[in-house]
Protein backbone atom coordinates (compact mmCIF):
# COMPACT_ATOMS: atom_id res chain seq x y z
CA UNK A 1 0.00 0.00 0.00
CA UNK A 2 1.50 3.59 -0.87
CA UNK A 3 1.06 6.01 1.89
CA UNK A 4 -0.63 9.26 0.97
CA UNK A 5 1.84 12.59 0.97
CA UNK A 6 1.39 14.47 3.50
CA UNK A 7 -0.77 17.74 3.13
CA UNK A 8 0.28 21.21 3.44
CA UNK A 9 0.92 23.13 6.38
CA UNK A 10 -2.31 25.53 5.31
CA UNK A 11 -4.75 22.93 5.84
CA UNK A 12 -3.84 22.88 9.59
CA UNK A 13 -2.17 26.20 10.35
CA UNK A 14 -5.78 27.86 11.32
CA UNK A 15 -5.88 27.69 15.29
CA UNK A 16 -9.50 26.14 16.40
CA UNK A 17 -11.49 27.18 18.72
CA UNK A 18 -10.47 24.72 21.33
CA UNK A 19 -7.65 22.19 21.31
CA UNK A 20 -7.81 18.47 20.95
CA UNK A 21 -5.07 17.53 23.40
CA UNK A 22 -6.16 14.34 25.73
CA UNK A 23 -4.44 11.92 24.18
CA UNK A 24 -4.68 9.39 26.24
CA UNK A 25 -8.44 9.05 25.56
CA UNK A 26 -7.31 8.96 21.15
CA UNK A 27 -6.49 5.93 19.86
CA UNK A 28 -3.80 5.52 17.00
CA UNK A 29 -1.86 8.83 17.76
CA UNK A 30 1.40 9.00 15.45
CA UNK A 31 4.06 9.61 18.18
CA UNK A 32 5.76 13.08 17.74
CA UNK A 33 8.71 13.32 15.67
CA UNK A 34 10.39 16.19 18.03
CA UNK A 35 10.99 14.17 21.48
CA UNK A 36 14.36 16.57 22.30
CA UNK A 37 13.93 19.83 23.59
CA UNK A 38 17.05 21.20 25.47
CA UNK A 39 20.23 20.79 23.70
CA UNK A 40 24.00 22.22 24.30
CA UNK A 41 25.44 22.78 27.37
CA UNK A 42 23.76 24.73 30.72
CA UNK A 43 22.38 27.67 30.64
CA UNK A 44 23.62 28.93 33.83
CA UNK A 45 27.05 30.08 31.98
CA UNK A 46 26.15 31.82 29.12
CA UNK A 47 24.77 35.88 29.21
CA UNK A 48 23.62 36.24 25.82
CA UNK A 49 19.98 35.06 25.44
CA UNK A 50 18.53 35.38 21.96
CA UNK A 51 14.81 34.44 20.96
CA UNK A 52 12.66 33.59 18.37
CA UNK A 53 8.96 35.14 18.42
CA UNK A 54 5.91 34.27 16.52
CA UNK A 55 4.32 37.19 15.18
CA UNK A 56 0.78 35.68 14.66
CA UNK A 57 -1.67 32.85 16.23
CA UNK A 58 -0.97 29.72 14.26
CA UNK A 59 -0.65 25.85 14.77
CA UNK A 60 3.37 24.48 14.07
CA UNK A 61 3.05 20.71 13.38
CA UNK A 62 5.61 18.69 15.19
CA UNK A 63 7.68 17.64 11.83
CA UNK A 64 8.43 21.74 11.38
CA UNK A 65 9.40 22.06 14.83
CA UNK A 66 12.20 19.31 14.20
CA UNK A 67 12.72 20.20 11.07
CA UNK A 68 13.79 23.97 13.26
CA UNK A 69 15.23 22.50 15.92
CA UNK A 70 17.81 20.17 13.48
CA UNK A 71 18.84 23.63 11.56
CA UNK A 72 19.46 25.45 14.10
CA UNK A 73 21.15 22.84 16.52
CA UNK A 74 23.22 22.14 13.86
CA UNK A 75 24.31 25.47 12.78
CA UNK A 76 25.44 26.00 16.74
CA UNK A 77 27.17 23.05 16.68
CA UNK A 78 29.18 23.25 14.26
CA UNK A 79 30.06 26.58 14.40
CA UNK A 80 30.38 27.09 18.28
CA UNK A 81 31.03 23.65 19.64
CA UNK A 82 29.00 20.72 21.70
CA UNK A 83 29.47 23.21 24.98
CA UNK A 84 29.30 26.59 24.10
CA UNK A 85 25.92 27.19 23.20
CA UNK A 86 22.60 25.80 24.67
CA UNK A 87 19.67 25.67 22.66
CA UNK A 88 15.85 24.95 23.95
CA UNK A 89 12.57 24.78 22.20
CA UNK A 90 10.09 26.59 23.86
CA UNK A 91 6.57 25.09 22.39
CA UNK A 92 5.33 21.95 23.02
CA UNK A 93 2.89 20.10 20.40
CA UNK A 94 0.19 19.15 22.16
CA UNK A 95 -2.76 19.27 20.06
CA UNK A 96 -3.74 16.17 18.21
CA UNK A 97 -4.47 16.72 14.33
CA UNK A 98 -7.13 15.34 12.47
CA UNK A 99 -7.95 14.68 8.84
CA UNK A 100 -10.48 13.04 6.68
CA UNK A 101 -9.32 10.90 3.85
CA UNK A 102 -10.78 10.90 1.04
CA UNK A 103 -10.27 9.66 -2.74
CA UNK A 104 -7.44 11.13 -4.98
CA UNK A 105 -7.27 11.15 -8.65
CA UNK A 106 -9.21 12.02 -11.95
CA UNK A 107 -13.12 11.68 -10.91
CA UNK A 108 -12.71 11.34 -7.60
CA UNK A 109 -14.73 14.03 -7.06
CA UNK A 110 -17.53 12.33 -8.89
CA UNK A 111 -18.37 9.48 -6.40
CA UNK A 112 -16.90 10.90 -2.93
CA UNK A 113 -17.62 14.40 -1.36
CA UNK A 114 -17.02 13.83 2.09
CA UNK A 115 -18.69 14.64 5.13
CA UNK A 116 -19.28 18.04 6.12
CA UNK A 117 -17.68 18.75 9.75
CA UNK A 118 -16.38 15.39 9.70
CA UNK A 119 -14.36 14.41 12.98
CA UNK A 120 -11.58 12.53 11.09
CA UNK A 121 -8.70 9.96 12.29
CA UNK A 122 -5.47 11.04 13.82
CA UNK A 123 -2.66 11.83 12.31
CA UNK A 124 -0.22 13.47 14.39
CA UNK A 125 0.50 16.57 16.79
CA UNK A 126 0.79 20.44 16.19
CA UNK A 127 2.09 23.19 18.83
CA UNK A 128 -0.76 25.93 19.66
CA UNK A 129 1.21 29.38 19.15
CA UNK A 130 -0.35 32.91 19.65
CA UNK A 131 0.82 36.09 18.73
CA UNK A 132 4.59 37.43 20.53
CA UNK A 133 4.90 33.52 21.93
CA UNK A 134 8.49 32.46 22.29
CA UNK A 135 9.34 29.43 19.52
CA UNK A 136 12.61 29.36 20.68
CA UNK A 137 16.10 30.34 22.72
CA UNK A 138 19.57 30.57 21.98
CA UNK A 139 22.26 31.07 25.10
CA UNK A 140 25.30 31.86 23.63
CA UNK A 141 28.46 33.38 24.81
CA UNK A 142 29.64 37.43 24.93
CA UNK A 143 29.92 38.22 21.52
CA UNK A 144 28.61 35.74 19.58
CA UNK A 145 25.52 37.09 19.18
CA UNK A 146 25.64 37.13 15.25
CA UNK A 147 25.59 33.23 15.44
CA UNK A 148 22.78 32.64 17.76
CA UNK A 149 20.72 35.21 15.43
CA UNK A 150 21.84 33.27 12.38
CA UNK A 151 20.97 29.87 14.19
CA UNK A 152 17.63 31.29 14.92
CA UNK A 153 17.19 32.55 11.39
CA UNK A 154 18.08 29.62 9.96
CA UNK A 155 15.04 28.14 12.45
CA UNK A 156 12.51 30.36 10.96
CA UNK A 157 13.13 29.37 7.48
CA UNK A 158 11.34 25.91 8.32
CA UNK A 159 8.32 27.47 9.97
CA UNK A 160 4.98 28.32 8.29
CA UNK A 161 4.99 31.53 10.39
CA UNK A 162 6.40 35.13 10.47
CA UNK A 163 8.84 35.39 13.11
CA UNK A 164 11.48 37.90 14.47
CA UNK A 165 14.20 37.46 16.76
CA UNK A 166 15.50 39.92 19.95
CA UNK A 167 18.74 39.55 21.73
CA UNK A 168 18.94 40.29 25.71
CA UNK A 169 21.93 40.33 28.02
CA UNK A 170 21.53 38.36 31.22
CA UNK A 171 23.17 38.15 34.39
CA UNK A 172 25.76 35.04 35.06
CA UNK A 173 26.42 33.99 38.63
CA UNK A 174 30.12 33.43 38.38
CA UNK A 175 30.56 31.26 41.38
CA UNK A 176 28.48 28.32 39.43
CA UNK A 177 30.82 28.48 36.64
CA UNK A 178 33.71 25.75 38.25
CA UNK A 179 30.73 23.23 38.87
CA UNK A 180 29.60 23.75 35.87
CA UNK A 181 32.79 23.32 33.97
CA UNK A 182 33.15 20.60 35.63
CA UNK A 183 29.42 18.49 35.47
CA UNK A 184 30.32 18.97 31.58
CA UNK A 185 33.85 17.32 32.07
CA UNK A 186 32.21 14.77 33.71
CA UNK A 187 29.60 14.01 31.07
CA UNK A 188 32.28 14.18 28.17
CA UNK A 189 34.24 11.77 29.89
CA UNK A 190 30.97 9.45 30.31
CA UNK A 191 30.07 9.78 26.36
CA UNK A 192 33.73 9.06 25.51
CA UNK A 193 33.54 5.56 27.61
CA UNK A 194 30.34 4.85 26.25
CA UNK A 195 32.01 5.67 22.58
CA UNK A 196 34.71 3.27 23.04
CA UNK A 197 32.09 0.52 24.19
CA UNK A 198 30.13 0.71 21.53
CA UNK A 199 33.62 0.55 19.06
CA UNK A 200 34.52 -2.16 20.91
CA UNK A 201 31.49 -4.37 20.44
CA UNK A 202 31.12 -3.38 16.64
CA UNK A 203 34.76 -4.33 16.63
CA UNK A 204 34.21 -7.77 18.33
CA UNK A 205 31.01 -8.31 16.34
CA UNK A 206 32.94 -7.74 12.77
CA UNK A 207 35.68 -10.25 13.58
CA UNK A 208 32.81 -12.32 14.55
CA UNK A 209 31.11 -11.98 11.23
CA UNK A 210 34.70 -12.47 9.73
CA UNK A 211 35.57 -15.94 11.35
CA UNK A 212 31.62 -17.18 10.79
CA UNK A 213 32.40 -15.78 6.86
CA UNK A 214 35.61 -17.96 6.74
CA UNK A 215 33.94 -20.88 8.64
CA UNK A 216 31.56 -21.32 5.85
CA UNK A 217 34.35 -21.19 2.70
CA UNK A 218 36.13 -23.80 4.67
CA UNK A 219 33.37 -25.70 4.81
CA UNK A 220 32.03 -25.41 1.00
CA UNK A 221 36.01 -25.93 -0.04
CA UNK A 222 35.54 -29.32 2.13
CA UNK A 223 32.48 -29.96 0.33
CA UNK A 224 33.82 -29.58 -2.85
CA UNK A 225 37.12 -31.29 -2.26
CA UNK A 226 34.99 -34.58 -0.58
CA UNK A 227 32.43 -34.49 -4.05
CA UNK A 228 35.43 -34.25 -6.72
CA UNK A 229 37.46 -37.26 -4.43
CA UNK A 230 33.83 -39.36 -5.32
CA UNK A 231 33.47 -38.65 -9.00
CA UNK A 232 37.33 -39.63 -9.39
CA UNK A 233 37.91 -43.38 -10.78
CA UNK A 234 38.47 -45.73 -8.29
CA UNK A 235 41.07 -47.27 -10.39
CA UNK A 236 43.33 -44.31 -10.39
Amino acid sequence: MIPMPMRPSRCYRRLEARPYSRADFVKGVPGSKIVTFDMGGRIEKFPVKATLYADEGIQIRHNALEASRVMANRYLFKVLGKYDYHLKVRTFPHHVMRENAMATGAGADRYQTGMRESFGRPIGYAARVTRGQPIMTAWVYAGKDLEAKEALRRARMKLPVKCHASVEHVKVDTSRLARIAELERLESEREARRAAEEAAKAEVAAKLAAEAVEGEEGKEAAESEGGEEARAPKGT
